[in-house]
């Protein structure tokens, strides 16, 4: 799950720092047009915004989708006869039903349905150690992302036209990243707090690897920036889950607009290294 070789697409995003490189935003510019101290404290407070943001958007999904995946453990510990599509699938939609909408912006949504998307296929097709039972879940789910309707059999479970009756259909799902992350955490048997911090690591690499490709930092110089912002990202983590422990706190929500107009903005760059 951690691995830079995993080949969901991480790097081709930038989160928006490519539009902020254009614009000047957070005293970055590329290149040696730029003072380097200035620039690498402006990169450093985009980080750190970028990966509060993520963490406060998306994290309670990620939360959401592990829940979910260990209560239908518990409800179904070994049965397969669930009618199609079994509840944890039609959770897992819904939550990422409202992932899309949470994610404004075009680019932010293309980013995130693409890492997903590429997830879910290594989870259904590379992933040794996922149960059969959360094997046949993950193959139920990739249907629903690639619009094949649920098909349910008859108790007598006879083959044909008469042996299957229509599923109640669901509404359109993208296959976003944090709901299927959480998710896939909790049948590798992560535990959930572990499944936070790792989200937020990928976020965190994801972005230094877009600052070097950008040119405003070196590979080696990036991972010094990379450890320097841990305690920073462990402090961003820790306020989430708190806050998720309290009553009425812990929802999902936008909380920096001018990364939000950021990510917009990479749409209309005229040149542009990342898809997003």
């Amino acid at each position: 799950m951690m691995d830079s070789n995993l080949p969901t697409g991480g790097f081709a995003h930038s989160y928006g720092l490519e539009a902020a490189v254009q614009m000047g935003q957070f005293h970055l510019q590329g290149g040696g047009s730029c003072d380097e101290e200035a620039r690498i404290a402006g990169l450093l407070v985009f980080a750190r915004q970028t990966v509060q943001q993520q963490a406060i958007l998306l994290l309670p999904l990620v939360r959401a989708a592990y829940t979910a995946a260990e209560a239908a453990e518990a409800a179904t510990p070994d049965s397969s006869s669930s009618p199609p599509p079994p509840p944890l699938v039609m959770a897992w939609a819904t939550l990422d039903r409202k992932c899309h909408a949470l994610l404004t912006t075009e680019g932010g949504r293309r980013a995130s349905v693409s890492q997903g998307q590429a997830l879910l296929r290594l989870a259904c097709d590379n992933f040794p150690t996922v149960s059969p039972q959360h094997r046949r879940w993950l193959l139920s789910a990739r249907d629903q992302v690639r619009g094949r309707p649920p098909v349910a059999t008859t108790a007598g479970g006879s083959e044909g036209i008469n042996g299957h009756v229509p599923a109640p259909p669901l509404l359109p799902v993208k296959g976003h990243q944090a709901p299927l992350f959480g998710w896939l955490c909790r049948t590798l048997r992560v535990d959930v707090d572990t499944t936070s911090r790792m989200f937020c690591y990928l976020v965190l690499r994801d972005l230094m690897a877009a600052a070097t490709r950008l040119g405003l930092v070196g590979p080696l110089q990036a991972v010094r920036l990379q450890m320097s912002l841990h305690q920073d990202a462990e402090a961003i983590v820790m306020r989430c889950l708190e806050e998720g422990g309290r009553e009425g706190g812990g929802g999902p929500r936008q909380d920096n607009p001018l990364l939000d107009i950021l990510q917009g903005a990479h749409e209309k760059l005229y040149s542009r290294l990342f898809i997003s």
